[in-house]
């Protein structure tokens, strides 16, 4: 397998992701291989000169941090269809592959063809109309205003499926159910699954959630008009909408791209957080 260009992102919170970012792009250097550093970690490390992660373009690029960081890169990167190895500095880590002693052992896994490429749904985020931006995780609308109780009317393509009342709501994909959607008391979907996973938080009615096939756009439109909302996608980008603005989430047409070394760890890692966080929190 070719590499001629490696980008590099890392946490610059963390100060052992910086460490191991230093580490392997040494490493990846050694190969002959171009290193690409996103410009804030260039800057922070004195690793010369970087580019904005909308700018980055690259072969693979390494993420070395937590999910945050993979969802980060998942929006910003040029070419959204990109392989992303993750290498795991945070806490759980679902959508990470790889641990930091890990890391130089798998670059040359991929260069030796050894490695599966996963593919998953993202979604975009339309506000009357107009694209606003892409998420791999989620959609959240919440009220400007924490103290004000939301309406909205839910509609699948022309249908309209509901109206509610909550604090908020979540649309989510299928790798997203595991992550907010899930702590708001949503199921978990197969991975394999093209639907939106739509969450009400604290809802003013029995139904906490609708899971709906993917090929037709979720347009939401707020019930009041006396309260503005935010949409928030994987915490990253956010956008004030209007009382009078439409919402609509679509599938895609991008995927997200990430490399593997064990056939469905993702989908068997995922099985396992239901069971895991309740004997956590036992």
């Amino acid at each position: 397998m070719e590499l001629k260009r490696v980008g590099l992102i890392a946490k610059l919170e963390n100060k052992l992701a910086v460490q191991e970012a230093v580490k392997l792009a040494k490493f990846i250097n050694s190969l002959d291989v171009k290193v690409v550093y996103e410009k804030n970690l260039a800057r922070h490390a004195r690793l010369g000169e970087g580019v904005s992660m909308d700018q980055m373009v690259a072969d693979v690029i390494v993420t070395l941090g937590g999910d945050g960081t993979v969802l980060r890169t998942c929006m910003w990167i040029p070419n959204p269809e990109t392989p992303i190895l993750a290498v795991n500095l945070g806490r759980r880590g679902f959508l990470t592959e790889v641990s930091p002693e890990e890391a130089e052992e798998s670059i040359k896994r991929y260069l030796s063809g050894n490695y599966v490429l996963e593919e998953h749904m993202k979604l975009s985020l339309y506000v009357n109309d107009l694209f606003a931006a892409d998420g791999l995780n989620e959609v959240l609308l919440t009220s400007s205003k924490p103290s004000k109780l939301l309406g909205f009317t839910v509609s699948l393509g022309n249908d309209e499926l509901a109206r509610f009342s909550a604090d908020g709501i979540i649309v989510s994909t299928p790798i997203g159910s595991t992550a907010h959607a899930f702590s708001a008391g949503g199921p978990v979907l197969h991975p394999s699954i093209n639907a939106f996973n739509i969450v009400f938080i604290c809802p003013l009615g029995p139904v906490r959630s609708i899971i709906v096939p993917s090929d037709e756009g979720v347009t939401i439109s707020p019930l009041r008009k006396d309260v503005s909302m935010t949409a928030i996608v994987d915490g990253f980008y956010s956008k004030r909408i209007k009382p009078s603005d439409k919402i609509t989430i679509k599938r895609s047409t991008h995927k997200a791209c990430f490399i593997r070394f064990e056939q469905d760890r993702l989908k068997r890692s995922i099985y396992k957080i239901p069971m895991r966080d309740a004997l956590t929190r036992s």
